[in-house]
C-alpha cells in the first residue's frame, strides 16, 4: 500500500496484521478520524483478548493451585507465590483497562468508519453500552443484561463488515485547542465521579488507586496528543517560513480548512489543530517544495 493511500486512510498502519496491528492498536490511541480494516481490528483485539485470557487463567491457576480447585472453587490456604497471584489479579483490571480504553475506543470508530458506518451509531451503542452495563452493576436484571449484549453483538457485527473505498481526499477533523482542554477536564471530572461513586459504596480499597490510575491515563493521553501535534506543526511552520509561505499557502496546499484556521496552527499561539493525516500530507508538499528549491530570497 502506498504512501497516498494511508494518508487517504488517515491511519498510517492501515490494513496491518500481526505485531505491527498490536502496535497500531496502541499508536493510534487518540486517532478518531481516520480508518482501520477488519485485519487490523481482529489482529489487535484478538491478540490483546488472549493475551489477556492467558495472564488472568495463570493467575488464577497460581492462586488455586490446579485446574480442579479453580473449577470447585477451592483455594485452599493461600501462602507465598498465590498470595503474590492473589494481589496480582485485581492489579490487571486496573492497569489494564485504562490503558486499554482509549485506544479501543478509536480503533471502534476507525473500524465503523472504514465500514461506511456513521459515528453517530458507533456513539449510540457506546452509551447504551456504558449505561446498560452501569446500571445492571448495581441492579442486576434480564432486561439490562439483554440491552448490553445486544450492543455488544452490535459492534461485533460493525468490526466484520468489509471495508468501504477509501476517499480522494485525506479525513477532515479539525481539533480546537479549546476542544482538547474541555475533554481533559471532562476525563478528570468523569473520575471524579467515579471517585465519588466507589466511594459511597464503600469499596474503600479500589478508589484510591482506580482514580490516581484514571487521573494519569487522562493527563497523559492528552499531554502527549497537544505534544505531538506541537511538534509536527513546528516543523510544518518552519518549512513554510523557509519557504516564505504564509496561511493563505498553507490553505492552497492542503486544501481543507480557512485562512483563519492556518493562522491559529502556529505553536507559539495554538489555536487550532488540523487532523495529523492533513498534517503529514502539508508537511510532505512542504518538503518536496524546499527539495525542489523554491526557497524564498
Amino acid at each position: 500500500m502506498g504512501e497516498t493511500q494511508f494518508l487517504r486512510a488517515g491511519n498510517a498502519y492501515y490494513g496491518a496484521g500481526g505485531r505491527k496491528a498490536v502496535k497500531a492498536f496502541f499508536a493510534n490511541y487518540a486517532n478518531f478520524s481516520g480508518r482501520s480494516t477488519r485485519r487490523e481490528y481482529w489482529w489487535a483485539i484478538g491478540t490483546l483478548l488472549l493475551s489477556g485470557l492467558v495472564l488472568i487463567g495463570g493467575l488464577l491457576l497460581i492462586v488455586f493451585g490446579s485446574l480442579s480447585n479453580l473449577l470447585r472453587g477451592d483455594s485452599g490456604n493461600l501462602h507465598g507465590i498465590r498470595i503474590v497471584a492473589l494481589i496480582l489479579l485485581p492489579l490487571v483490571g486496573l492497569v489494564g483497562l485504562p490503558v486499554c480504553l482509549c485506544p479501543w475506543l478509536a480503533l471502534t470508530v476507525r473500524r465503523a468508519r472504514d465500514a461506511g458506518v456513521h459515528w453517530g451509531v458507533i456513539a449510540g451503542l457506546l452509551v447504551t453500552l456504558g449505561l446498560a452495563s452501569w446500571t445492571w452493576a448495581w441492579a442486576a436484571g434480564a432486561l439490562l443484561a439483554g440491552v448490553s449484549s445486544g450492543a455488544w453483538l452490535a459492534l461485533v457485527v460493525i468490526a466484520c463488515l468489509p471495508s468501504r473505498p477509501l476517499p480522494e481526499q485525506p479525513p477532515l477533523a479539525g481539533w480546537p485547542i479549546w476542544l482538547l482542554t474541555f475533554l481533559q477536564v471532562g476525563l478528570g471530572a468523569l473520575g471524579l465521579i467515579i471517585f465519588v461513586v466507589v466511594l459511597l459504596k464503600r469499596a474503600t480499597f479500589l478508589v484510591l488507586p482506580a482514580y490516581l490510575l484514571w487521573m494519569i491515563g487522562a493527563q497523559v493521553v492528552s499531554r502527549q496528543r497537544v505534544a505531538a501535534n506541537r511538534q509536527r506543526l513546528a516543523q510544518l511552520w518552519a518549512l513554510a517560513d523557509q519557504l516564505g509561505y504564509g496561511p493563505e499557502d498553507l490553505k492552497r496546499i492542503a486544501g481543507q480548512y480557512g485562512r483563519l484556521d492556518w493562522a491559529a496552527t502556529r505553536p507559539e499561539n495554538l489555536q487550532f489543530v488540523p487532523s495529523t493525516a492533513v498534517q503529514l500530507a502539508v508537511i510532505a508538499e512542504l518538503q518536496k517544495a524546499v527539495a525542489a528549491g523554491k526557497i524564498a530570497a
